[in-house]
């Protein structure tokens, strides 16, 4: 039932309202299953979607702070990866403007030439 609950935004319309409406008994406790789901939820987790994957308990410090690190190690590597790419285009003769444009959706045009590209880098 909870896992009915909590995935009930994959249903399709008519079942999912089937589920937000049913009447379920655990124990002497009858409810909805949002209000069975509140009642018997763990510590830490919240009976709707996606709360219940984006609360952690309170004594969650070692986790939270190897989040930190995972998440540094993600912005490492893509930052590293960014500029892998950017040396590639300056080897292949785009300009720092040329490069720039790119991200933002802009046409970088025709690479300029290995000098030109890296003298548009000197002259920033």
């Amino acid at each position: 039932m909870h896992l009915a609950w909590t995935y009930r935004y994959t249903l399709p319309t008519e079942e999912r309202r089937e589920v937000e409406t049913a009447k379920v008994t655990v124990g002497d406790y009858t409810g909805t299953p949002a209000e069975v789901s509140t009642r018997y939820a763990m510590p830490g987790y919240a009976a709707r979607h996606p709360e219940a994957f984006t609360r952690l308990p309170d004594d969650s410090a070692a986790l939270r702070k190897r989040l930190a690190e995972l998440r540094a190690e993600v912005d490492s590597v893509s930052t590293t990866a960014k500029k892998i790419y950017a040396v590639d285009l300056i080897e292949h003769g785009y300009s720092s403007e040329q490069i720039d444009a790119e991200p933002r959706g802009e046409d970088p045009g025709t690479p300029v030439g290995g000098r030109k590209a890296l003298k548009s880098f000197k002259d920033r």
